[in-house]
């Protein structure tokens, strides 16, 4: 009796396949574009679930960039061997984000940006405040946003977005396609921003990725430019797994571990 396929998938570039072998056991197998291959072996007491996630887990460590958290911690520490209390990281990668944060809740609390008018100018020089999104090639297009009719209305999504309505994406994306700004570092950066109870984290694709596939997330074969309430599902995951993972670290916020993400990515041995 031949082994019958329960469930087969693509991740991105990667085949999962899960099998019941004729003997009763499940197993699975991954097969990725550079012909690496492997099959994972039910374990006793493993559910299929399970067995599903570990081959999942198998398959994104296969990744030539891999070198898990543990490695991504090191590399951290070789920058800034005390941490996130690392006196060179709090100049460099901490403080301007959070003078930048504290700016712009001073300036626009994001409950009364919910449904008040009157913003605009206060949101353009928040964007201005710093280099997360790039001043010349970014901001003129959210700042052409901010200073057409729809500046209010824009400004009103985006809040209700960083207070938790995922559902706020496809209109935010209608709005900002008139002005070329429907770009993720665009329309993420307030939420990073605004002093919220929902965590938030600015999505620019090469450094997530890089970082993402660096600790075997998902992420990189999930992403894509649209803003789809998906890819940004996968990214706030990403960000819960490495609070997680670095929390020997003790980072404070979504400053430090956004900041880590970004570090971890441009580092080169």
């Amino acid at each position: 009796m031949a082994s019958k396929t329960l469930r087969d998938e693509r991740l991105g570039g990667i085949g999962l396949r899960l099998v019941r072998r004729p003997d009763g056991t499940l197993a699975g197998r991954y097969s990725r574009a550079d012909d690496e291959s492997a099959i994972i072996v039910q374990e006793p007491d493993e559910t299929q679930d399970e067995l599903w996630q570990r081959l999942k887990a198998a398959a994104l460590r296969g990744d030539p960039s891999f070198f898990g958290f543990d490695g991504a911690v090191s590399r951290f520490r070789t920058i800034f061997p005390e941490g996130f209390r690392d006196a060179a990281y709090l100049q460099q990668e901490r403080k301007y984000k959070v003078d930048a944060r504290e700016l712009l809740n001073s300036t626009v609390p994001v409950q009364e940006a919910l449904t008040a008018t009157g913003f605009a100018a206060s949101v353009v020089n928040a964007y201005r405040t710093t280099n997360i999104v790039h001043p010349v090639w970014e901001v003129p297009r959210m700042v052409e946003a901010l200073r057409s009719k729809d500046r209010d209305n824009l400004i009103q999504r985006l809040a209700a977005f960083a207070l938790g309505d995922r559902s706020q994406l496809s209109a935010i994306a209608r709005v900002a396609r008139k002005y070329d700004a429907a770009k993720w570092p665009l329309i993420t950066y307030l939420p990073f921003l605004w002093d919220t109870p929902v965590p938030h984290v600015i999505l620019r694709h090469e450094p997530t990725t890089r970082f993402a596939s660096s600790v075997g997330h998902e992420f990189p074969h999930v992403y894509e430019a649209r803003l789809v309430p998906a890819v940004y599902e996968s990214l706030l995951d990403l960000l819960a797994r490495t609070e997680h993972e670095i929390s020997e670290l003790e980072p404070r916020d979504t400053i430090d571990i956004q900041s880590f993400i970004w570090v971890v990515s441009k580092y080169r041995d």
